[in-house]
C-alpha cells in the first residue's frame, strides 16, 4: 500500500539555547514549510532522533553542551547521504566550525545572530534540494 504524499517531512532542529530554540521553531511554523519538526537540546538526544526517524533535513548548532555539533552532522550524514544540514553558529570563528565538517556537503552555515530572511532562504533551499 502506498503512503499518502502529503505526510510532512521531518526536520530535527538541535539548539541547546531556549531562547534560540523557541525563536527557530515559530520561524520554521511562520515560514509555513510543511514540516513536523523535531528537537533535541544535546548530543545525546540529536544522536536519539536521527537513530529513531527518517529525516529530510537537519537544522544544527555546533556547541552543546554534551559535545560538538560535528558529531550529529556525521551520524545524520551517514544515515541520509543526501539530506540537507543547516549548520547554525555563534561562533566568531565560523569558518574553523566549516572546515571542521568540510567532508560532510553541509547546505548553509548561518552565523547567529542571523536575520529572519536568511533562515528562511536557507530552508526553502534546502527543502527544495
Amino acid at each position: 500500500m502506498n503512503e499518502p504524499q502529503d505526510i510532512a517531512r521531518k526536520v530535527l532542529v538541535v539548539e541547546d539555547e531556549k531562547v534560540m530554540l523557541i525563536l527557530v521553531t515559530r520561524l520554521f511554523k511562520r515560514g509555513e514549510f510543511g514540516v513536523d519538526l523535531r528537537t533535541a537540546t544535546c548530543v545525546r538526544e540529536a544522536l536519539d532522533v536521527i537513530e529513531n526517524n527518517d529525516l529530510a533535513l537537519l537544522v544544527t548548532d555546533m556547541s552543546l553542551p554534551d559535545g560538538r555539533g560535528v558529531e550529529i552532522i556525521h551520524r545524520f550524514r551517514a544515515k541520509f547521504p543526501t539530506a540537507p544540514i543547516i549548520v547554525m553558529s555563534g561562533s566568531l570563528t565560523l569558518q574553523a566550525e566549516v572546515d571542521a565538517i568540510s567532508g560532510a556537503n553541509v547546505s548553509t552555515c548561518l552565523q547567529k545572530p542571523f536575520s529572519v530572511d536568511d533562515f528562511h532562504s536557507a530552508v526553502s533551499k534546502a527543502l527544495k534540494s
